[in-house]
């Protein structure tokens, strides 16, 4: 005979990262035109860049057909191109971002920006890198993923605020020019390289907690590793109160604290957060143990469900009171033998009703006869 099957336990796990044998090439601008999705911006109509699709075989290792992008700009405050994607493409495959561009040696910083997450192009979170103009001619830049950094000065409203290049959701990508008048040729934009091992990942469930005055506030915090595996050891979190529209000390107190993340638990996308610990096996013989429950032949948590549900048995129902009333009336008047009223003192009581007010009970015969009859010595009986 079985016993009850155990429970499986189902949980999504992350996918494992893609291998990246050949570099990616997300524009090449082989095109007669602009290609779709990509456009120009600036503060105003003069500081928005000019971009056209040009023939470009001198750049090195170029074929003769080769064709680039150039934009030809004055920019008084600022301006740029981009490359919205039309739908969200998965760049963690790869180790870094990378594409060629002809500079004009001007020693200025040129900055560009990845959009990451968000419900689309223009409410992605932006990360940004930069590189300097002191090239005239053709050079490619190449920059990890890792040395991308949260843009500070400007989000779009909406954004995502976790802080985290993800890469998982890449809306595009842009490339902010420098405040002046010059013209910058670009070609071949590519992802390269294979993604090393990610570490572990820390986000809190809400970006902004408001607390009203003299309140407090909780915040949640998840620990994902990117294979989904259990913690080596344990985590140790620091973590303070930064800066917002109240001022610190004046309105709040600034407080700092430590946190700790226990190891040998499983954390990742899709963990069960209730799931004992594989380390730590329950104790033989426990409440916990499924050993127990299986001699009783229910599963422990059926078994548990049915004793937090259980509820006391509903007690008899009483009689009425005017029912009662009657039945010990007719008893009494039973007992007075039928002679008038048996709760009248002048009446003389009948045998039934003397035997109760002696204490005998009236409703059990072989105990009166026992009283009423008189005490027999036993006789006894000698040899024979």
């Amino acid at each position: 005979m079985g016993g009850p099957r155990p429970r499986r336990l189902a949980h999504r796990r992350p996918p494992p990262p893609a291998q990246a044998a050949e570099p990616l090439t997300v524009t090449d601008f082989e095109s007669d035109g602009v290609p779709a999705g990509v456009y120009a911006w600036g503060n105003d109509t003069a500081s928005t860049p000019a971009l056209t699709v040009e023939p470009g075989a001198d750049r090195p290792d170029a074929p003769a057909t080769n064709r680039v992008l150039t934009s030809a700009f004055t920019i008084s405050q600022w301006g740029g191109w981009s490359h919205d994607l039309p739908a969200t493409a998965d760049w963690s495959a790869y180790e870094g971002f990378s594409f060629h561009v002809k500079g004009t040696g001007s020693g200025q910083r040129v900055f560009f920006e990845l959009k990451d997450g968000g419900g689309g192009p223009g409410t992605a979170e932006l990360f940004e890198s930069s590189f300097t103009d002191d090239v005239a001619g053709w050079r490619e830049v190449r920059v990890p993923f890792a040395d991308f950094t949260r843009r500070t000065d400007y989000q779009p409203g909406g954004a995502p605020t976790d802080g985290e290049l993800d890469l998982v959701e890449i809306w595009g990508y842009a490339m902010r020019l420098p405040v002046g008048t010059g013209t910058f040729t670009w070609d071949e934009v590519r992802l390269y390289g294979t993604a090393p091992p990610r570490p572990v990942r820390l986000s809190a469930d809400r970006p902004v907690l408001p607390v009203d005055e003299k309140g407090s506030a909780e915040l949640r915090v998840t620990v994902t590793t990117a294979d989904g595996a259990p913690l080596p050891a344990d985590l140790a979190v620091d973590y303070r109160t930064g800066t917002g529209t109240a001022t610190p000390g004046a309105d709040y107190t600034p407080r700092p604290g430590h946190a700790e993340v226990p190891g040998r638990h499983r954390v990742g996308l899709g963990q069960d957060d209730h799931r004992q610990d594989a380390a730590r096996p329950p104790e033989r013989g426990g409440r916990d143990h499924p050993d127990r429950a299986v001699r009783r032949g229910r599963p422990p948590a059926r078994r548990a469900a049915r004793r937090r549900h259980q509820r006391p048995r509903p007690a008899l129902p009483r009689r009425p009171q005017a029912d009662q009333t009657a039945r010990r009336r007719s008893a009494r008047q039973d007992d007075a033998g039928g002679e008038g009223r048996a709760d009248d003192p002048g009446r003389t009581r009948g045998p039934r009703q003397a035997e109760r007010h002696r204490g005998v009970p009236a409703r059990l015969p072989a105990v009166r006869r026992r009283l009423d009859a008189p005490r027999r010595t036993p006789r006894r009986r000698g040899p024979t």
